[in-house]
Parts: C-alpha cells; structure tokens; sequence
C-alpha cells in the first residue's frame, strides 16, 4: 500500500506530499523522541502527536514514508517548512494514535 491509499482509506488530511506512490511496509506508533530514532523504520507510516521539527528530522534519518499526525494536532511553521523542504509525507487525524494504529492494521499495514 502506499501513502495515497492509505490516506483514502484512513480518510486522512493531506498536509505535505512529497512522493504518494511511497510505498508503506508497517506501521509505528512513538511520541518519544529518542525511541523513534532508534527504533522508526525505514518505509514505515509514523502515527504520532508530536508536532515540532525533530519529527521531521527523524523521518529523514530513519526515510520513513510518512508521519500521521493523530488527535487534531499540526506541525509548527518550521516543522512544516523543514517537511516541505526534505520531501517528508505528513498526514493529519483528528482519531486517537489508538484509533489510526487499528485502522493501520485492518487495512493490511
């Protein structure tokens, strides 16, 4: 599956898209920091409420198909910039990180 499928069948808001023919192969929950670097994987779609820029700088490093901003939350003007300008898929809910891990897995990731 990838991004664009996944954000139909999640009805999921598109914030930045980079590449949404990205393929997705899992997904990953995380709003520590540290842990999401060491253990976000490569492909992986990203739920998470954290909003700043070090999640952007983590989906770099660890070249994670996109971040799923879950709970109505949205990225900071430099997050958003920094997405933009690294070609970072970002997605946005208003459904709980639970609610978007479920859905995740009922739909094959």
């Amino acid at each position: 599956m990838n991004v664009f499928e996944l954000t139909d069948k999640l009805s999921l808001e598109k914030v930045n898209i980079s590449d949404g023919t990205r393929e997705i192969s899992g997904g990953f929950a995380c709003d520590l920091l540290s842990h999401a670097l060491a253990n976000g994987f490569e492909g992986c779609a990203w739920a998470t409420v954290m909003t700043n820029i070090n999640v952007v700088a983590i989906a770099f490093q660890r070249n994670i198909s996109c971040v799923i901003l879950c709970g109505g939350v949205s990225l900071d003007g430099d997050a958003l910039y920094a997405a933009r300008e690294h070609g970072i898929n970002v997605l946005s809910t208003d459904k709980t990180v639970y609610e978007v891990c479920r859905d995740m897995g009922k739909s094959g990731i």
